[in-house]
């Protein structure tokens, strides 16, 4: 990864949805994660690292967006949901591998 998933970061506004490439071993078992994106790509500037969600570490000058998950939920692998127990979460911008893609939303009787 690298120029490309850089771009689909660079590309961003907020709103829009995107997914990340999962570690390979995480407790959800998941082989990506889908975000909204709360703030754009942007230099982290704070000389304080910062650690987040699955022990990474967010350092000065490293190119990061914030998002907010969405939880896979129900039957369907594609059906997901708004992960309201999460909090707000730091992405690097090479971990991006999807954005700009549309969530169609279905009622659920």
């Amino acid at each position: 990864m690298g120029g490309r998933s850089k771009q689909l970061a660079f590309e961003l506004q907020v709103g829009d949805k995107f997914v990340v490439c999962a570690k390979f071993e995480n407790e959800e078992n998941s082989l990506f994660w889908v975000l909204k994106c709360v703030k754009h790509l942007y230099m982290y500037e704070s000389d304080q690292p910062l650690t987040f969600d699955h022990n990474f570490i967010i350092e000065k000058g490293d190119e990061v967006m914030e998002g907010r998950y969405y939880k896979q939920l129900g039957r369907k692998e594609t059906s997901f949901v708004m992960y309201l127990g999460k909090g707000l979460s730091y992405i690097y911008s090479h971990l991006v591998c999807a954005s700009k893609f549309a969530m169609v939303q279905v009622s659920h009787k």
